[in-house]
């Protein structure tokens, strides 16, 4: 078997089709476990973090969720912003849904959102 390098399919320098030798195998087993706690990882705002309700919608739904990862983090923070600062429980679960329907649609800021008052302008 040659050698191989730069980049692999699987991502960790072994294509789907080479052999893992055991002395191998050990490193592509954590080399998997890095990749899936990276993309396990979603990334909150810069002043907010990520809510555990919104979290679990953004899992559910791929697109939403790739969509998130691309928006940059003050981006991020507005939408979290605009999720907490619902007053009741019934307006933040529409809040959510509805961001959710507009991260699936590719859009990247809440509408009609002043910003986050949290935030220090300037800083991030």
């Amino acid at each position: 078997m040659q050698s191989r390098r730069g980049p692999s399919s699987d991502g960790c320098g072994l294509s789907s089709g080479e052999q893992r030798f055991p002395a191998i195998a050990g490193a592509a087993l954590r080399c998997d476990k890095v990749r899936m706690a990276s993309e396990a990882h979603i990334p909150g705002g810069v002043v907010h973090d990520l809510p555990a309700d919104f979290e679990q919608s953004l899992n559910h739904h791929a697109q939403a969720l790739a969509t998130w990862r691309d928006i940059t983090p003050i981006a991020r923070n507005e939408w979290i912003c605009w999720i907490e600062s619902a007053k009741k429980p019934e307006t933040r679960r529409k809040r959510i849904a509805w961001g959710t329907e507009n991260l699936i649609e590719g859009k990247r800021r809440p509408c009609c959102w002043p910003g986050c008052p949290h935030r220090e302008k300037g800083k991030g």
